[in-house]
């Protein structure tokens, strides 16, 4: 498996489009019978860094990292779901905002999801954004898997989500320097981030 950047107007990103379709369906995030996977190609991921993790030519995950910029000044939790947090970090310039989170159900599994938290964590250290913040269905099973990826979901309570089927979601945030010390996090889990934050520096600009 190999991960790498996608942009749009790649031949890649048509896949990453149907894969974020197919995975926010079957989530129960869009309603099939309303919106078409067109929805799913979205004007701030000309400045967003779009990953996707492939088997040979098959795209087997893919998530995306936004930022604050001239052009979106707030993340998309903030401009496209309304959501707003009283916390220090909400709007800080080292934010990374981790979102559009798809694996193929026919690749489900922790490899695949440890391989793109991997080089999240290594574009994060790289860019300087120490501040992770992302959306969560508010489902017990979905939480518990992130909180032990190190989010904390104490920040806020539960909102409904009106960009995606007014799914009950949960905003979830990390402060990447203090994973290590996270006790509800597994140290396999803790060991993938200290990889990253001792990497030597990765030039990300491909």
């Amino acid at each position: 498996m190999v991960v790498r950047r996608v942009r749009p107007g790649d031949e890649d990103y048509d896949k990453v489009v149907a894969l974020r379709y197919r995975g926010f369906v079957e989530s129960g995030f869009v309603d099939p019978e309303r919106t078409g996977p067109e929805v799913m190609r979205l004007p701030r991921d000309r400045e967003s860094i779009i990953l996707g993790l492939f088997r040979r030519r098959r795209l087997q995950a893919t998530v995306t990292l936004n930022t604050i910029s001239p052009r979106f000044p707030g993340m998309a939790m903030e401009l496209d779901k309304r959501v707003r947090l009283d916390h220090a970090h909400f709007r800080d310039p080292a934010v990374l905002e981790i979102t559009k989170l798809v694996v193929d159900r026919r690749a489900r599994g922790r490899r695949a999801a440890l391989a793109l938290l991997y080089v999240c964590s290594l574009i994060a250290r790289t860019l300087g954004k120490v501040h992770l913040w992302q959306v969560s269905r508010d489902v017990p099973s979905d939480v518990s898997w992130r909180v032990g990826l190190g989010f904390d979901y104490s920040v806020a309570g539960p909102f409904i989500d009106p960009d995606l089927n007014d799914m009950p979601s949960r905003v979830g945030y990390l402060y990447l320097p203090a994973v290590d010390e996270n006790p509800r996090v597994p140290g396999f889990i803790k060991e993938i981030y200290r990889d990253a934050l001792n990497a030597p520096l990765q030039d990300i600009s491909a």
